[in-house]
């Protein structure tokens, strides 16, 4: 895993970063909720703290009291840009109450990398929307 002087992430680099970061925010359960808070805090650009910090609270708080898992099985990561700091990834988001499950669903993310240093930073995560299924 490397950075090059030219600022690019290495794929290794990116893709191992990646594999954390989906596998914290998206395998939740009401024990792990704070510590998936945390960790996602810590990989990710300081300027996103605050309303990343608000999120998590309001996602806990429903986590905790609806007693709700989630666990995402990552199936692909492809790389969007040539610097490596933009990736969308693929997989099947499991979500259950309780001991149900409520939900099977394959889903598209996409993340955002910034470089500080020697070090990666998420600097942004979102559903990607199939605008094809927005139309029917």
């Amino acid at each position: 895993m490397r950075i090059s002087s030219s600022g690019k992430a290495s794929q290794s680099y990116t893709e191992q970063f990646t594999r954390d970061i989906m596998y914290t925010m998206l395998n939740i359960t009401p024990s792990s909720i704070q510590y998936a808070h945390k960790s996602v805090l810590e990989a990710t650009s300081p300027r996103l703290h605050k309303d990343l910090s608000h999120q998590f609270a309001i996602y806990e708080k429903d986590v905790v009291t609806k007693n709700i898992s989630t666990y995402f099985a990552l199936h692909n990561i492809q790389f969007i840009t040539e610097d490596n700091l933009k990736v969308q990834t693929e997989g099947e988001l499991l979500t259950y109450v309780g001991k149900d499950l409520v939900s099977k669903e394959i889903k598209k993310y996409e993340l955002k990398f910034r470089l500080n240093g020697t070090k990666l930073y998420l600097s942004g995560f979102g559903e990607v929307i199939n605008e094809e299924e927005d139309a029917e």
